[in-house]
């Protein structure tokens, strides 16, 4: 069985994940997702990684999307560790070298498991069953879509490393356990943020061990090489995302956070879906572990406290999903005054910008998973193995999914791509925008991620964990483009070519020929419902040049001064703001009765300023104040003088 193991998880994600065995090299799982948005975002994320391991690294953050906005590619999870196995295999087939990694990562998470279930005791066949129940988790099926939540072999290193550190520390188990928390870090930033609570609820039952110094010394070597490891990934994505303003609201989280009811509701990815009615209510997420597992879990908790060889484990493993499952709930729990989720968002860097509390579940049906394996190890000490294949099979049967839903990737290098390259343009825009929020708005966008990467092209449009001001202006001036307001903000931001999707009407027409005769466009693609338009005489327009007036908004509270700056532009010029580009000539000052502050305005974020935009430039200033009434002002910054203002009240504390 020691022999076989390694096969067998290797081989268990090929059955997991049919027929995508048979479609290695065209074709990409859907998992639950309801389009190909996020495969191919993630598809797009691996072909950018490879292409600039090709180029040393240069250029790293700035992704060809968004354009003109910096550092987009830190507006999701970069997932820079693949780079060098997407890089192998994008030659051959872009398809092949993201399959080749989920399924890489699939056989890591079972091989991972199997490892530190030896480790912790467990005969060979004990932990190659609850090593197979790792790769088979409803919550990995149910996402099968999103790539970077497959990658749950990182945590489960760490936690073996952090056993095997306490189990008496050496350098080699410090490196060990470092190295893991780093790997998790740069194949899920998720997983890695919410990897804290849990390693603590392991780290908690070990108080003796704690105490030794020799472990507080490895414990600095681990942690040195996982921030040796993050913090060249960590701190410039944290730097564009502040300089953006990017941070999630409260509503957005209240939204992904999961609710009790949530548990009770199968993923349809599962084939006991059909068997389970749904119970209605909840925040809709499909979280159900799936009864059989729930069962040897809870079984496998109560057969390792009972041992006092195994209750330290047992009691790790308790903790750490009542943790996980606690987190999941997100806003939705409070432990009296104290909200846990919002209590870790102010001291763990990294968690403002989570967006979906509920993925915590993994971590909860991991421990189920582990203490699953008590029940098979039970059952193999007393040689009944037919009962623990039994069980095993039991509890896989009822979570075994569905035949993997594909779809095949698209065309890499279609007709206006060639045609947009072909006229020496850079810089391109594709329309109709999305049409609307959701991620199924945005799947034609991300086809075009992957074609204008194939062909060395730059993005206006483009989908990420976080948008810039930019994507929604443009798609309410771009909404009947060819249009007199859209041509102005395309030449504006720098766009040197549009693509649009559609027939165009009567009146698009003319204003098209009209533009062509001002030697405004020119056509370097006509077909059916599809227009290439170059496009001339392109202007700068930098928010610096800016001088009509604005509306100030400023609210003070507990030493933070918040302004919100609308430029109320009086005519039809458009401007481009960006936080990395545009040094506006304009200063905050603050005035009290005996004092003045001043600071440079530079606002969060990247936006247009044109007549009927309602996008507010905001800045926050950490200013503590004196109780009082003061003067907020924005002026120029050559002579101070203000070209809007307002007040602030600031009571005594």
């Amino acid at each position: 069985m020691r022999k076989l193991a390694p096969l067998v998880l290797i081989s268990f994600p090929l059955a997991l994940t049919w027929p995508l065995a048979a479609h290695l090299t065209t074709h990409l799982p859907l998992g639950s997702e309801n389009a190909f948005t996020v495969p191919l975002l993630n598809l797009w994320t691996l072909g950018w990684n490879a292409d600039r391991l090709f180029q040393g690294w240069q250029g790293y953050w700035q992704a060809p999307i968004f354009h003109p906005t910096s550092g987009a590619f830190a507006f999701s999870d970069p997932q820079p560790l693949t780079g060098p196995l997407a890089a192998l295999l994008w030659p051959l087939s872009p398809a092949l070298a993201y399959n080749t990694i989920l399924l890489l990562y699939m056989s890591l998470n079972g091989i991972s498991a199997y490892a530190l279930l030896r480790e912790r005791g467990l005969k060979p066949a004990a932990a190659l069953a609850a090593g197979l129940t790792v790769q088979a988790l409803p919550f990995l099926t149910h996402e099968r879509g999103v790539l970077q939540l497959q990658a749950l072999f990182g945590p489960i290193l760490a936690i073996s490393a952090l056993w095997r550190l306490f189990d008496g520390p050496t350098l080699r188990r410090a490196a060990a356990l470092g190295l893991a928390t780093g790997v998790t870090f740069l194949t899920s930033e998720y997983y890695a943020l919410l990897l804290l609570p849990v390693i603590a609820a392991h780290a908690a039952f070990h108080p003796r061990a704690i105490l030794r110094r020799r472990l507080w010394l490895s414990a600095g070597l681990a942690l040195a090489i996982a921030l040796a490891l993050i913090l060249p990934v960590a701190i410039p994505q944290g730097r564009y995302l502040q300089a953006m303003g990017f941070r999630r609201s409260a509503t957005s989280l209240q939204h992904t956070s999961a609710q009790p009811i949530d548990y009770l509701r199968a993923s349809p990815r599962l084939r006991v879906h059909s068997l389970l009615a749904d119970p209605g209510g909840g925040s809709g997420q499909r979280l159900y572990p799936g009864a059989g597992l729930l069962t040897m879990g809870l079984a496998g908790a109560a057969l390792g406290l009972r041992q006092d060889r195994r209750r330290r484990w047992a009691l790790a493993l308790i903790a750490s999903g009542l943790a996980a499952g606690v987190l999941a709930l997100g806003t939705n729990i409070q432990l009296g005054s104290l909200n846990p989720l919002e209590a870790m968002r102010q001291y763990i860097p990294g968690l403002l910008w989570i967006r979906s509390p509920f993925r915590m579940t993994v971590y909860l049906q991991l421990s189920l998973a582990l203490l699953a394996g008590e029940v098979f190890q039970r059952f193999r000490a007393t040689r009944r193995e037919l009962v623990a294949l039994g069980l095993a099979v039991a509890v896989l049967g009822e979570i075994w999914p569905l035949p993997e839903p594909l779809r095949a990737i698209p065309q890499m290098n279609p007709a206006w791509a060639r045609a947009v390259a072909g006229r020496g343009a850079r810089v391109v825009a594709h329309v109709p925008w999305s049409e609307g929020e959701s991620v199924s708005a945005y799947q034609q966008t991300s086809i075009w991620m992957l074609q204008t990467l194939a062909q060395d092209l730059r993005l206006v449009n483009g989908y990420s964990g976080f948008f810039p001001k930019t994507n929604g202006q443009l798609r309410h001036l771009l909404e009947r483009f060819p249009s007199a307001a859209g041509l102005r903000a395309l030449k504006v931001m720098g766009v040197e070519a549009v693509v649009i999707h559609r027939e165009l009407t009567d009146r698009e027409l003319s204003f098209l020929k009209e533009a062509i005769e001002w030697g405004e466009i020119e056509v370097i693609l006509r077909g059916r419902g599809l227009w290439g338009l170059r496009l001339l005489r392109r202007r700068s327009g930098s928010a610096e040049r800016y001088q009509g007036p604005w509306n100030l908004q400023a609210e003070y509270e507990r030493g933070r001064l918040d302004i919100q700056a609308l430029a109320t532009v009086p005519d039809a010029s458009i401007y481009l703001y960006d936080v990395w580009s545009t040094p506006l000539p304009l200063e905050l000052v603050v005035e009290g009765e005996t004092r003045r502050w001043r600071r440079a305005f530079r606002p969060a974020g990247t936006a247009l300023l044109y007549h009927g935009s309602s996008v507010r430039l905001r800045q926050t200033w950490d200013l503590p104040l004196p109780a009082g009434s003061f003067v907020v002002s924005l002026a120029r910054s050559d002579d101070l003088r203000p070209v809007a203002s307002t007040t602030v009240e600031v009571d005594a504390p």
